[in-house]
């Protein structure tokens, strides 16, 4: 089951924003966590949503394989991780009038 986001509508039928804030203040923690376990580990959040992390390998670097981090991050933090796949290109498209990234792109 997801919640995420409709606990904080104002319309939900059982939605309340202090559970909104909970499971955000939750998601977050484990973000931290799982991104201080792929630098510990040689490699570079470059982003971070709800349900995914993307990482880079630090040039030069021998990293230690995916898999066997997201065993570790699930170990640690309790939510299961799994490591889908890897990417031969991403793009994270930037605002018209900033450099921050689009959320929606």
């Amino acid at each position: 089951m997801s919640c995420f986001g409709y606990q904080g509508f104002s319309n939900a039928k059982f939605g309340r924003i202090e559970c909104h804030e909970a499971i955000n203040a939750y998601a977050r923690k484990i973000l931290l966590d799982a991104k201080e376990i792929f630098e510990a580990n040689e490699w570079r959040l470059v982003h971070g949503i709800v349900d995914s992390l993307w990482v880079t390998a630090n040039d030069d670097e021998e990293q230690t394989p995916l898999e066997e981090l997201a065993t570790a991050i699930t170990d640690r933090v309790g939510t299961r991780l799994e490591y889908e796949t890897a990417f031969e290109w991403v793009a994270f498209v930037p605002l018209r009038d900033s450099e921050q990234g689009a959320l929606t792109k």
